[in-house]
């Protein structure tokens, strides 16, 4: 019948391309942002994820 499944264009992000994943750092950030982790929390998982991916380039 199809010769690949069929998504919905809503399941697209802009210009038809699939949306980006946040970064493991996005979510430690949105995390600390929420309130759901106290500032040292931050920083220790802030310092693991550096060492083992690099610093995030902006």
């Amino acid at each position: 019948m199809f010769s690949h499944r069929q998504v919905p264009y809503y399941h697209y992000g802009r210009y038809g391309m699939p949306p980006v994943q946040p970064s493991a750092l996005d979510i430690l950030h949105q995390r600390y942002a929420r309130g759901e982790i106290d500032a040292v929390t931050f920083e220790q998982m802030r310092e693991r994820l550096e060492a083992t991916t690099g610093p995030r380039q902006q």
